[in-house]
């Protein structure tokens, strides 16, 4: 037998779960390493962005100086950038679109090996 309440929680907990994975599947995602070698190359891997779509990439270093780089999601929304870090210390990697809006982000700390 299904009373009222049973029945609103049923349909809550439908809608939570549909909610939590179109929000999962469909935002932009950067991934990479957390820690790498000093002097090593780290691949971080975009998805999830929109497709075919000017980006930039803005790394601020752990002195606090920024640099950025262009690069263009594919037709799926993915692209990769590569960091090789010259000093230890906290790196920001951030994704911005046309207009300066940040779309993801990540952290990685390079390590003397």
């Amino acid at each position: 037998m299904c009373n009222g309440y049973s029945h609103l929680r049923f349909i809550l907990t439908g809608c939570l779960a549909v909610l939590a994975a179109s929000v999962h599947a469909g935002g932009p995602t950067l991934s990479g390493p957390s820690s790498i070698t000093l002097s090593e190359r780290a691949v971080f891997n975009g998805g999830n962005f929109p497709p075919s779509s000017a980006l930039t990439v803005v790394v601020t270093d752990p002195a606090g100086k920024q640099s950025s780089r262009s690069v263009a999601s594919s037709a799926s929304g993915t692209f990769q950038y590569e960091l090789s870090a010259g000093a230890t210390g906290r790196y920001e990697i951030k994704v911005v679109d046309g207009k300066g809006a940040p779309l993801g982000s990540a952290l990685v700390v390079p390590v003397n090996p």
